[in-house]
């Protein structure tokens, strides 16, 4: 795993790079106007809720009505901007190939903090069960979070979007290629065809073919994942998607090893 500052210098960059390419003259915005910035902020909870994770639920449980008054004044500190609308949304994964009906649960969009206990409800309700084998079928979460319907700004000189999905699991990823050998009923549509396929969505916003539908801004994107080390494809992905960080999670261990603070931080400084 690369060291932690590392990996968000480089997401800073890549943003500044990012928006140079699209020759927005925001320079002088970023290093002496930001407090003249508005912004827009989505954040997607993709939540392995196998048996072992019941954990990460509690955690996740536990911030579900402080999250807003966590990451707010932290934006308005560090960064002088000002928090003009924050969402959140949660889907749940589990195993497609041995779970079925049972295999994924999604939100809707919640408004924070008009909705703080709606979110809240939604997350209490999620139940670690289920996952029969090892692999869980986080690519397709993580499929669904990206082709999500992202908040979108119109004035880059005087807002910004931030879309950030937030990926907590403690085992390997099905490859999507599984889904060729044959998939249940409830398998979503139109998903990628291959890690590769995905890798395209990410660092370009689209790819050709029915798996298309995106609207991240490439500008706004942030991954962040708690997975453990050295499982697929989480190194691959740390090594070659943009604006990502991984950090390690033990393997089967439900995220009992991640603190609450680790995981706002995170956040906080990814956006």
């Amino acid at each position: 795993m690369y060291d932690f500052n590392e990996l968000l210098n480089a997401i800073d960059g890549e943003e500044i790079k990012n928006e140079a390419a699209n020759q927005q003259p925001l320079d002088d915005i970023i290093v002496e106007g930001a407090q003249n910035i508005d912004t827009f902020l989505d954040i997607v909870f993709c939540v392995d809720i196998t048996s072992s994770m019941q954990p990460t639920i509690d955690t996740i449980k536990a911030f579900t009505t402080s999250l807003y008054d966590d990451l707010i004044p932290a934006m308005l500190e560090r960064e002088h901007r000002e928090v003009k609308q924050m969402r959140v949304k949660v889907i749940g994964f589990r195993d497609y190939y041995c779970d079925g009906d049972c295999s994924l649960v999604e939100s809707q969009f919640f408004m924070l903090p008009q909705e703080s206990m709606a979110f809240r409800s939604f997350v209490n309700s999620l139940e670690a069960k289920g996952g029969g084998d090892n692999p869980e079928n986080s690519l397709e979460a993580l499929a669904l979070a990206m082709r999500t319907n992202w908040v979108q700004v119109t004035d880059l000189n005087i807002q910004r979007s931030r879309h950030v999905i937030v990926l907590f699991t403690d085992d390997s990823a099905h490859p999507l290629e599984q889904k060729n050998d044959g998939i249940d009923e409830n398998y979503p549509s139109n998903m990628p065809d291959s890690l590769n396929q995905l890798t395209v969505m990410w660092q370009q916003g689209f790819c050709d073919g029915p798996a298309s539908e995106f609207n991240m801004d490439k500008r706004a994107k942030r991954l962040i994942v708690f997975a453990p080390e050295n499982s697929y494809p989480w190194d691959k992905i740390e090594d070659e998607w943009d604006n990502t960080v991984v950090l390690p999670m033990q393997l089967g261990g439900g995220g009992i090893d991640l603190a609450r603070d680790v995981i706002i931080n995170t956040i906080g400084k990814t956006i």
